[in-house]
């Protein structure tokens, strides 16, 4: 079964800035705190290949993968991709940019299947 999230937040600050930051895959771990690391591993032209690693979790364990990243700054969109895709068949992203008033609507799209062997179940 494919699942599908819809995300948005509008931030009160200038497109440039919002653009800028939420580009700056490097910058990730000051900017969202769920992240321990972002390592760039690789740059063709727009698109980044990089790893993004969690904070360590009770157990010590640090959950990473590799996603690769190209923004379009014409249309103020990004795709991203999960290329270790982990427990994910796939995993698809899609942002988009929006000046309004107050700001800029930063909406962020995911799509994906987890693995069968992934799938929890559940006991009524």
């Amino acid at each position: 079964m494919a699942g599908h999230t819809e995300n948005e937040i509008v931030i009160n600050a200038p497109m440039g800035l919002v653009w800028d930051m939420t580009n700056d895959v490097e910058s990730w771990p000051t900017l969202f705190s769920e992240y321990g690391a972002a390592e760039i591993l690789e740059r063709d032209g727009a698109t980044v290949r990089f790893r993004l690693s969690l904070h360590p979790d009770e157990t010590g364990t640090v959950w990473s993968w590799v996603s690769e990243r190209t923004p379009d700054p014409e249309t103020r969109t990004v795709r991203s991709r999960r290329v270790e895709t982990g427990v994910f068949e796939y995993m698809n992203l899609f942002w988009e940019y929006e000046q309004v008033d107050g700001g800029v609507r930063m909406r962020w799209t995911q799509d994906f299947t987890m693995k069968q062997s992934a799938r929890s179940t559940t006991r009524a």
